[in-house]
């Protein structure tokens, strides 16, 4: 549990993009292609010994934790003052609910494929769905909030 605390504020705080320097649309591609796509099978493929998981598994921490850092800065410039929280919080935890099959799924993945990194790396096509979303996301930066 502390080790997670610690991935997580070492993966959010350096990852958090300064508001008003990049676009927020590049921030989470960069971060889905590069951290979360790349590092999921890197981590179940590479490693020779547990000794190497171990070692490897914050960085992928790091990455996987990074994508939640834009999210308090892109979400709340989606919607009007009216609906601001309900929207962000909504788009927040909507993929956490969608998330909750994945222990369900998880054993059939590793008994049809035949071991756990054929398991996850058949998870991270999951981020896949998230780079064909991003072109049709409207790019928020510089604009004002909705009223």
């Amino acid at each position: 549990m502390a080790e997670e605390a610690i991935e997580a504020t070492v993966g959010l705080t350096p990852q958090a993009p300064p508001p008003h320097k990049r676009s927020r649309i590049h921030d989470l591609r960069l971060r889905v292609l590069s951290g979360s796509f790349i590092m999921l099978p890197i981590i179940f493929y590479a490693p020779a010994n547990y000794t190497h998981v171990l070692a490897l598994l914050p960085i992928l921490g790091f990455f996987n934790n990074g994508i939640f850092s834009g999210f308090p800065i892109y979400l709340p410039e989606l919607y009007p003052t009216a609906l601001r929280a309900t929207g962000a919080g909504f788009c927040f935890n909507a993929g956490r609910i969608l998330a909750s099959v994945g222990p369900f799924v998880t054993g059939t993945l590793v008994a049809t494929l035949g071991s756990i990194g054929a398991a996850a790396s058949a998870v991270a096509l999951i981020y896949l769905v998230g780079l064909a979303v991003l072109p049709f996301a409207p790019e928020t930066k510089g604009r004002p909030l909705p009223d």
